[in-house]
């Protein structure tokens, strides 16, 4: 859900896959999308293990024109020694009654091409496409705004419901910065253990004068590692990663 996103070209749209588990199964799942036209993309996906939601996004490439593409996510898992998939059923979280909450059905899920946005964020992948976290460490990636604006503006960038434990920097760029490219350090505190995996979700606001304009960025997948075993091996390997 939602089952509709609005993606401009060379952005991102954020849609998050819930899981039913049934019988006591509590394995991965894991999410692939088809009918995608060329250029078009969505965030490698895993429903983690005991884990019942993932937060991915779809991608547009930059020359992409505006109109409605509807994808097909299937998710994957491995039961009693056999592969069952089955088909996520696009939905809205509505409210009843003010109180309660519940996911309504509906036809297709809908990615909405847009007209350009006034800018975009693009983000280098870790090494391996997986951002390797110690646990009571840091590691980094870098982004790169791009302006198509004139004058003066600037957009500021968080993460988007992180899990407990997980912190990034602060980080902006202004249209004015001679290097357009930030360097977005995330840190797992003490508290946060070995194995624990998803997808990271950075948002970000601009803002020129009065107008205001928000943005999503492609999902970063992470792990979380053990910190002396990651020592280890960049001793080994005469590297020192990306702490």
């Amino acid at each position: 859900m939602p089952s509709g996103v609005n993606i401009p070209p060379g952005g991102s749209g954020l849609i998050t896959i819930h899981a039913l588990r049934k019988d006591g199964f509590s394995g991965p799942i894991n999410l692939s999308a088809q009918n995608l036209p060329k250029g078009f993309s969505m965030s490698r996906a895993v429903i983690p293990e005991d884990k019942d939601k993932i937060c991915l996004t779809f991608s547009a490439p930059a020359d992409a024109s505006p109109g409605a593409v509807t994808p097909r996510i299937t998710g994957a898992a491995q039961v009693n020694g056999r592969i069952i998939k089955h088909n996520v059923v696009p939905a809205e979280d509505q409210m009843q009654a003010f109180l309660y909450r519940h996911l309504v059905t509906t036809k297709e899920l809908v990615v909405m091409v847009t007209d350009p946005a006034p800018v975009t964020v693009s983000v280098t992948p870790p090494p391996g496409g997986t951002l390797k976290i110690p646990s009571n460490g840091q590691a980094n990636f870098i982004i790169e705004g791009m302006f198509k604006i004139k004058g003066k503006a600037w957009l500021k960038l968080s993460l988007n419901d992180p899990p407990e434990g997980i912190t990034m920097n602060k980080a902006g760029i202004s249209s004015k910065s001679k290097s357009k490219k930030r360097r977005i350090i995330i840190k797992a505190d003490e508290n946060v253990k070995p194995g624990m995996n998803g997808n990271l979700i950075l948002t970000g606001i601009g803002r020129k004068g009065r107008q205001k304009y928000m943005f999503t960025l492609p999902a970063v997948p992470f792990e979380i590692v053990d910190k002396t075993a990651e020592n280890n091996k960049e001793k080994k390997t005469g590297k020192k990663g990306n702490k």
